[in-house]
């Protein structure tokens, strides 16, 4: 009897100082209807490693200029009215990215189809940043702030131009400035954080390219 008692303790005792359990957040999916002429396709550089395959920049927007998602499925890509084989893989609102394994003589042929409705696109090269020779460094860290510097280059070790100002993510305590541009794939940006122990991780976006956890930074109370 008294070893059943304990046991039930035990079980009382546990179940009451387990460990909270977050659910992780999940990305905001925002539906919207598109607008053709807002919205715009870019074509990347072929990749080193897959030469054969095209890939596709597609930004969705509608007819007040804001980022809106669709179902994959109201996604084509026609080629003289043929449909090649394609994976379409979301970056992030708004934007995807669209990898055709089927050769692609003429671009001009290609008609890029969302909702129905034909987005008129001029092809042009878009550059790639990738994490093998982009960096952030901390340039400054006084009194509770940092001056990091981002630096995008591509596979070819050139730096990457933008056409807007990268997404910085932080996993972690603090407040992010809006990126300043010192040039062309070069960028300073201004993190403030709280007085308290805690590993930041520093993650970019650009040109529909995501390199996480390119900076990885501890601050230790003193």
């Amino acid at each position: 009897m008294r070893n059943l008692l304990l046991l039930t303790l035990f079980f009382v005792f546990s179940c009451a100082f387990a460990p909270e359990r977050k659910i992780a957040s999940i990305e905001v999916i925002a539906f919207g209807n598109i607008n053709a002429d807002h919205s715009l396709v870019q074509l990347f550089p072929n990749r080193i490693d897959h030469p054969d395959l095209d890939h596709f920049y597609l930004e969705l927007r509608d007819s007040n200029k804001a980022l809106v998602d669709v179902d994959l499925g109201d996604i084509a890509l026609k080629v003289n009215k043929q449909i090649p084989s394609t994976y379409i893989r979301r970056i992030s609102i708004g934007r995807y990215e669209v990898e055709v394994s089927d050769h692609i003589s003429h671009f001009k042929n290609l008609k890029f189809v969302v909702q129905n409705k034909i987005i008129k696109h001029a092809i042009v090269n878009k550059q790639k940043p990738t994490k093998t020779y982009s960096s952030i460094i901390v340039i400054s860290d006084n009194n509770y702030k940092m001056n990091l510097r981002l630096t995008l280059k591509d596979e070819k070790d050139s730096l990457v131009k933008v056409d807007a100002a990268p997404d910085i993510i932080l996993n972690g305590d603090g407040n992010i400035s809006m990126p300043q541009m010192v040039k062309s794939g070069i960028w300073e940006i201004e993190v403030s954080y709280p007085e308290m122990n805690q590993i930041m991780y520093f993650s970019i976006r650009a040109n529909g390219v995501l390199l996480e956890k390119l900076l990885r930074y501890q601050h230790i109370e003193k």
